[in-house]
């Protein structure tokens, strides 16, 4: 058992704002077999009263704070940012108010964490489920272990969905890369963090097979496709630009292998395509089939050229003439 006055081995910090599924994510926490852990929960300054759901539970390892104003309706990765600022454990999960974990997952994410070293990043097999918790998608297989660059090929090539929830990260290396990434609403936010958590000290990420987490789609998230399309399309931007300075710049650095090589041939190739891609599919969410036919007829002239930041500047200005044309 955590007491207050003693250093836990994980801190589980989760920021809270909607209510409609907290009490599901904090029970399924505190039902972990492991036991050393504390859960910091950050009240984002909402309406609703989480105090008296906490108090429900009655568990030291309960760790409460309220912020003055709220942080994650305008930064939710500033919210994460924030709340990770109390944890005191040598590593850390990114919990939410809606997910939730089975109770095995710290159990075998500590048993990864402490038997390597050089790693900084662990997850499992994620399932999904609906607004009331039914299973609506098993998840992805994974392998034992993915290199930096099979990782990122798995999120960016085969679109493997990727979520702060999910992850067990090592403290320290979260602390050694400036900590979570910062994007308008936290769109990318996610992704940059654990592309750089998984390339620290060349690491890479390791899995258990067991699906141990639920991730849970619902309308509310800011996830949803159809809340701040401006700001996520002009996240998207910046982060494809980090992304391929990245690949371009240093990744040669991170190839292990023959199939790291031609990995790394496979992201330079694709960047330019994905990120005009994902622009369209996002604008084609928000305002229908339509106007995403127009805003790709706009965009089409942006061919890709071999100059890396002349290709993103001819993207961003594209794309913002081409959604005047909608106020």
């Amino acid at each position: 058992m955590t007491s207050k006055d003693m250093t836990p081995m994980v801190s589980v910090v989760l920021p809270a704002y909607k209510g409609e599924f907290f009490k599901e994510s904090v029970k399924s926490i505190l039902a972990q077999t492991y036991r050393d852990f504390e859960l910091i929960v950050v009240d984002d300054a909402s309406p609703f009263d989480f105090p008296s759901v906490l108090d429900e539970f009655n568990d030291e390892r309960i760790v409460y704070r309220r912020n003055a104003k709220n942080i994650g309706g305008i930064d939710l990765s500033g919210a994460y940012r924030h709340a990770c600022a109390f944890a005191r454990g040598r590593y850390i999960v990114l919990a939410s108010d809606d997910d939730v974990y089975k109770p095995t997952y710290l159990e075998r994410m500590v048993e990864l964490g402490e038997s390597n070293p050089k790693v900084s990043l662990f997850s499992c097999r994620v399932g999904h489920i609906d607004e009331i918790g039914q299973l609506t998608d098993a998840g992805v297989p994974v392998l034992n272990h993915e290199t930096a660059l099979y990782f990122m090929m798995m999120h960016e090539v085969r679109r493997r969905h990727l979520t702060l929830f999910e992850w067990f990260i090592r403290r320290s290396s979260l602390e050694a890369i400036g900590g979570i990434a910062k994007y308008p609403l936290g769109w990318f936010s996610d992704t940059k963090t654990m592309y750089l958590l998984a390339s620290y000290k060349n690491g890479g990420v390791l899995f258990a097979p067991q699906m141990l987490g639920m991730y849970r789609d619902s309308p509310i998230q800011i996830s949803h496709p159809s809340k701040g399309v401006l700001q996520k399309c002009e996240a998207t931007l910046q982060f494809y630009d980090w992304f391929s300075r990245l690949i371009e710049e240093n990744g040669e650095s991170m190839v292990t292998s023959d199939e790291d090589r031609a990995t790394l041939c496979r992201l330079k190739a694709g960047y330019p395509l994905l990120a005009k891609a994902l622009l369209l599919q996002l604008v084609g969410y928000a305002r229908g089939v339509d106007d995403t036919i127009k805003i790709m007829k706009s965009i089409s002239g942006c061919g890709y050229v071999r100059k890396r930041s002349i290709y993103f500047s001819m993207l961003r200005k594209a794309f913002r003439s081409a959604l005047k044309v909608f106020g």
